[in-house]
């Protein structure tokens, strides 16, 4: 069973380490927002049961207490959902549909996360 994440990643190029020093804090802001967006889908109390291909309902918390962020690097802060069962939700499997929570996120967020770089510069 597969841990499922996503990576915010600023890849090397003509940047210089200061400028990636200075992108720190709008990094971490961002996966801290992306994280909390992920937290909020599966927020919804159970029962009922989700539909299918929509997030699922909170019935321990343990999946949304699972949800973090990390950072790896310089240039890569990661959230992840790390119970053993996230991919089996976001994905599905040969008898449930999938319950998908952080392609949902980062539909969410794909036009605000920009806002913390702009906000930077």
């Amino acid at each position: 069973m597969k841990n499922i994440s996503v990576k915010v990643d600023i890849r090397k190029g003509a940047t210089t380490r200061s400028i990636l020093g200075s992108l720190q804090s709008p990094m971490a802001q961002a996966a801290e927002h992306m994280k909390g967006v992920a937290k909020a889908l599966v927020s919804t109390p159970y029962p009922p049961a989700s539909p299918p291909r929509r997030p699922p309902h909170m019935r321990t918390g343990n999946l949304r207490n699972s949800i973090g962020r990390k950072k790896k690097n310089l240039r890569r802060q990661e959230v992840y959902a790390g119970i053993s069962y996230s991919s089996e939700l976001e994905y599905g499997h040969h008898n449930v549909a999938s319950r998908p929570f952080m392609r949902p996120m980062m539909l969410r967020v794909r036009d605000s996360v920009s806002l913390f770089f702009r906000r930077a510069f």
